[in-house]
């Protein structure tokens, strides 16, 4: 199959239950830029620094699409975001986007058009409302350590993180050890034992073991934080079809408990 132009976002571990190794993922993830005729980078992941291609980059000053101050730099010429930000997370995967599309057609202003027309998927850090004043965001999508990690930084404030879920033989004490900033860590589904197990000292303090997602919102609304993630960091299989399934049911408990002007 002859593949023109392959992009690449985060190459971090999943799917081991598969795959079996962290090195045999990501050996069959790099092997997609391997193939193309032109491989677009992210340069701010180590996993991909010994690949040749065009680079886009927050951090890298001389990447060939470089994202600052909600404009991307190409070749000295600075072009704009639209003023309407749907945050940090989805700009960056704009700015990957921005490097295909520009890499396949040539560089273009028209293309900063499609910022706020492209659709997003559901459950990807999706903001469901308040709870007593506390921020509730739906990641039912964030499956892997690295998606959940990712959406944890971007939360504010005092937050009450959701994991659990059915396993694909990630490493959760990489998991937990990133959970540490969260101020209160909720623990349901399948593998919620194996997720304590594997926390540290001080992220097993903040652990609250729950019997469903029910009981998870309903502690949340008797004793709220600034935010509150869902965000399992595992597969759905455990109790859903899908992660889809999944996030319509946190989706539907959420709002039975919302402040009473939403």
């Amino acid at each position: 199959m002859r593949i023109a132009v392959a992009a690449l976002t985060v190459v971090g571990e999943d799917h081991l239950d598969r795959h079996g190794s962290v090195e045999r993922y990501q050996r069959l993830k790099l092997s997609l830029a391997k193939r193309a005729e032109i491989a677009v980078l992210n340069g701010d992941d180590p996993v991909q620094h010994d690949l040749s291609g065009v680079r886009y980059s927050v951090r890298d000053e001389r990447a060939d699409y470089r994202l600052s101050d909600r404009a991307i730099t190409v070749r000295g010429k600075r072009y704009p975001l639209p003023a309407r930000s749907r945050g940090a997370a989805f700009d960056m995967d704009y700015l990957c986007a921005f490097a295909v599309a520009c890499t396949a057609y040539g560089v273009r202003k028209e293309f900063l058009s499609a910022y706020d027309r492209v659709v997003l998927p559901r459950y990807r850090f999706e903001k469901v409302g308040t709870i007593k004043g506390g921020a509730v965001y739906n990641d039912s999508k964030g499956t892997n350590v690295d998606a959940t990690l990712f959406a944890l930084s971007h939360c504010k404030g005092e937050t009450a993180l959701i994991l659990g879920g059915s396993d694909k033989g990630e490493d959760y004490s990489r998991l937990m050890r990133g959970a540490e900033r969260a101020s209160r860590i909720y623990l349901v589904g399948g593998n919620a034992r194996e997720l304590y197990l594997a926390a540290s000292n001080e992220a097993r303090r903040k652990c609250l073991p729950m019997a469903d997602l029910e009981s998870v919102v309903s502690h949340f609304a008797a004793d709220p934080l600034d935010t509150l993630l869902f965000s399992p960091a595992c597969a759905s299989f455990d109790r859903y079809e899908n992660y889809e399934q999944r996030g319509r049911e946190f989706d539907e408990i959420v709002r039975k408990y919302l402040d009473d002007h939403e």
